[in-house]
């Protein structure tokens, strides 16, 4: 009978000693487990602190202002298109004007937030030559210039939902070209 007892107690206590601990316990020492909240497309604040822009400064503020049609301006509709981004991936908006132009700077901004970031293309990044505007053969990427382009990366876990930038170019005769709204689908 004995042995049946101590048998039994050692079950017991193997059994206790297997319980599921999920962490809520105010005793256990751990923390509760918790979600963490995913920045949200919809939120212009929180997708500006969220976001990484490539040679951009945050700038609190109002957008500039376009210099209307003394400036080369961007083809609007060369952005119509709403592409599709996962999570941690970078957005590529290349600055496509009407006739060639040497681009010193974009100014990028999520649509409805209250700053925007102000890019300097002049910064050499390895070994580039910033601002060389360049005609393509077919003719269809005229004003396209080769290496100065938004670049905004985006944070690894983000609520799928529409992005939405606005855009303009700074040239280097410090003229601002037109803002252009594109569009960007948010997927997981």
């Amino acid at each position: 009978m004995k042995k049946l007892l101590l048998m039994a107690a050692v079950v017991l206590s193997c059994l206790y000693a297997c319980r599921k601990n999920d962490g809520a316990s105010p005793d256990s020492g751990n923390p509760p487990v918790t979600t963490p909240v995913l920045p949200d497309p919809q939120d212009p604040g929180a997708m500006t602190k969220a976001v990484k822009v490539a040679h951009g400064k945050l700038v609190k503020g109002e957008y500039p202002t376009g210099s209307g049609a003394s400036a080369p301006m961007l083809k609007e509709d060369e952005y119509l298109a709403v592409p599709s981004v996962a999570g941690g991936q970078y957005i590529i908006v290349p600055l496509i004007t009407h006739t060639a132009a040497a681009v010193k700077g974009a100014y990028v901004k999520i649509a409805g937030a209250d700053s925007y970031f102000e890019i300097d293309f002049s910064a050499p990044y390895n070994a580039r030559k910033s601002g060389q505007p360049y005609l393509s053969a077919s003719g269809n990427a005229t004003g396209v210039v080769a290496d100065s382009a938004i670049c905004i990366r985006l944070p690894e876990q983000i609520k799928p939902a529409l992005l939405t930038i606005e855009f303009a170019a700074r040239y280097k005769d410090d003229k601002i070209s037109n803002k252009v709204v594109a569009g960007f689908n948010i997927i997981k």
